[in-house]
């Protein structure tokens, strides 16, 4: 199977079920009522088009996964728990893998800021103030060795302020609800 278009039905399901289709292409599941972890996707080395807007597609952000999404061509992700991980993915490559700031982010948007353990090595200033759907754990920027400037206010971003240790260059930390 290398094309699957299920755009606007009542298809509904497990995307695990997916598991096999290892020289997928194209995945359209728009506005489906298809649920299940985002993982699966690991396995699709060859998908460059996946629209995911308004399923229930759900699960962690892994390097496998960075990795494919990284690849695809076209990414829609509206309305997912994967929304934010879109944003940061495009601007990642738009910076030609070397992402040094992330400003300008909708104040709407959603997800998870686990994307950003992945692209986080050379991140100086992240600016999430207001995003109110943004969650996470902020050892998310663990290993952001650069970062001087942290806004997380008004979000949902919790944890441990000790993963915090390694950021030496971090002048300005702002975490306020």
């Amino acid at each position: 199977l290398k094309n699957l278009n299920l755009w606007n039905t009542k298809v509904h399901g497990d995307i695990c079920c997916l598991a096999n289709c290892k020289e997928l292409e194209n995945l359209n599941l728009w506005n489906t009522k298809v649920h299940g972890d985002i993982s699966v996707l690991a396995n699709c080395q060859h998908l460059i088009g996946l629209a995911l807007n308004g399923t229930k597609v759900s699960g962690a952000m892994t390097q496998g996964l960075f990795d494919v999404l990284c690849g695809v061509e076209t990414l829609e992700m509206k309305g997912t728990a994967f929304e934010f991980a879109a944003f940061v993915i495009a601007k990642y490559k738009e910076s030609g893998g070397r992402l040094t700031e992330l400003t300008g982010v909708p104040e709407d948007i959603k997800g998870s800021i686990d994307v950003l353990a992945f692209v986080g090595a050379d991140l100086e200033s992240v600016d999430l103030k207001g995003c109110s759907n943004i969650s996470g754990d902020i050892c998310s920027f663990a290993n952001c060795k650069e970062l001087k400037t942290l806004e997380l206010s008004r979000t949902k971003v919790q944890g441990d302020i000790c993963c915090l240790a390694n950021c030496k260059e971090l002048e300005n930390l702002n975490l306020w609800n």
